[in-house]
């Protein structure tokens, strides 16, 4: 029931999955993502896109991974590292008006 969208591209090295909360507003939800990892899996990393307003039409205050993106400088955000629950599955809590990439390495 969440307005949720989700991508994925495998390549050579693992799988990108992009995962994108369109849920926005005073009424929007944060979205619990699992995902359950091929089984070759080694290792997955998260990185975020967040507005710190939560506005879906923010201009300023932006962040991926982290760390702002600008035009004057290098990009210090970083992927955070995803541990898996009991059954080998990939949890992610994403925040309304909000995007995620999750990289799967095998």
């Amino acid at each position: 029931g969440l307005n949720l969208t989700a991508y994925a591209v495998r390549g050579p090295t693992g799988l990108f999955v992009t995962l994108i909360n369109k849920e926005h507003g005073a009424a929007g939800r944060e979205a619990a993502v699992k995902l359950t990892a091929p089984g070759d899996a080694k290792s997955a990393v998260v990185v975020f896109l967040k507005a710190a307003s939560g506005e879906a039409a923010a201009r300023t205050g932006i962040t991926l991974g982290g760390s702002p993106i600008t035009a004057d400088g290098p990009w210090r955000g970083s992927w955070t590292p995803l541990g898996t629950n009991s059954a080998g599955n990939l949890l992610i809590t994403l925040p309304a008006t909000s995007a995620a990439v999750v990289r799967i390495e095998h």
